[in-house]
């Protein structure tokens, strides 16, 4: 559960080309939406650093928890605006889901490894890990473009980008550090 959010955001971000040229702008260059793929990869890396170098004082249940809620919120009014894009709505959309997620981002693969005892925590952290990767970071892009063909709503990523964000939300509620982190 800890991972959904991560696995979906990656995903999205690797869609986010396709989605903006395809579906919200159908005029944009592609050009242009990978250059701003790169950089919101850039600034996913960047905050995913610095959000783990703060839960390393505050603790990392407080980060994820922050960046689960952040991301439902942030998400919700940033497509809720996209369905009359502006530069404003597609740069935000570029900038503020990376950084919302990284809160989580940052945490998370940490946090999986404090999860298990000593003796198995490479393969218990190793097949958490890819198992969320591959079950929800690889379905996701078909399930944005059945999403939105389903619904006929070009908002219709956000609502599983939601679902991830309230089932990493559900999990770092349940988690019960063994560090007091």
């Amino acid at each position: 559960m800890l991972t959904a959010l991560p696995a979906v955001t990656v995903s999205f971000i690797l869609y986010l080309p396709t989605y903006i040229s395809e579906i919200v702008l159908a005029n944009s260059t592609m050009h242009t939406t990978y250059m701003n793929t790169t950089i919101t990869f850039f600034l996913l890396a960047l905050f995913s650093m610095l959000f783990g170098l703060i839960s390393d004082y505050i603790g990392r249940k407080i980060v994820m928890v922050a960046g689960c809620v952040l991301s439902i919120i942030a998400g919700g009014v940033i497509f809720s605006f996209i369905t009359d894009p502006s530069v404003l709505v597609i740069t935000s959309l570029f900038i503020i889901i990376p950084i919302t997620a990284s809160l989580v981002n940052g945490v998370y693969a940490v946090s999986l490894v404090e999860l298990f005892p000593a003796h198995c925590r490479n393969s218990g952290m190793g097949f958490s890990f890819n198992l969320g990767l591959a079950v929800i970071g690889g379905t996701a892009p078909f399930l944005f473009t059945y999403l939105i063909k389903l619904s006929g709503s070009i908002i219709a990523p956000y609502f599983l980008l939601a679902t991830c964000a309230l089932m990493s939300l559900i999990g770092a509620l349940l988690w019960k550090s063994r560090f007091n982190l």
